[in-house]
């Protein structure tokens, strides 16, 4: 679950978001033009902002600014919780793209429809299919319908657009 706060200590090894911001940190997983053009999108097609920002502060941490095409900015605390845990899911998606991990990690995702409108909803199976395409395993636990359904009209088009036959939908379908 995602915290409010606008600082994270990065010794603090079970806070998650912590450590996640110390990774993408370390790995510079927001300087890599692949990744930063990733999130980019989705930033914007989740209407969050623009761009992500994590700053070092003293040694002892970090803070994370959302910045929006303006060059204005809200603190990870300050923005929604849907939105929030939209930001970190795409901070640990930059990490595995910038170090190449992608056949290496299994990310699962526990209810990510939390605390998230409905449209949004249906926009995370398109950040899914999105991953998925990047080589990103997936394992999603969900509860909601509309990620579900949208998931469903992914499947369909491409089907459509392939000419899967069932037997070629039920190897490649990527849900």
């Amino acid at each position: 679950s995602i915290s409010k706060k606008v600082f994270f200590f990065f010794f603090y090894r079970n806070d998650f978001i912590a450590r996640t911001l110390h990774e993408a940190y370390q790995t510079r997983a927001l300087r890599n033009n692949e990744t930063q053009d990733f999130i980019r999108h989705w930033l914007m097609e989740f209407k969050i902002g623009d761009k992500i920002e994590i700053s070092r502060i003293e040694g002892e941490g970090y803070s994370v600014k959302v910045i929006d095409k303006d060059g204005r900015f809200k603190n990870l605390a300050d923005i929604g919780t849907g939105s929030a845990q939209i930001v970190l899911l795409l901070l640990k998606v930059s990490i595995i793209l910038s170090t190449r991990q992608t056949e290496a990690v299994l990310l699962v995702i526990e209810e990510p429809e939390q605390n998230m409108h409905p449209n949004y909803q249906s926009l995370l199976a398109d950040l899914f299919f999105a991953m998925q395409q990047k080589g990103i395993k997936l394992l999603v636990e969900t509860h909601s319908e509309y990620l579900i359904r949208r998931s469903q009209v992914i499947v369909a088009k491409l089907c459509s657009e392939m000419h899967y036959t069932q037997e070629e939908l039920d190897k490649k379908n990527p849900f």
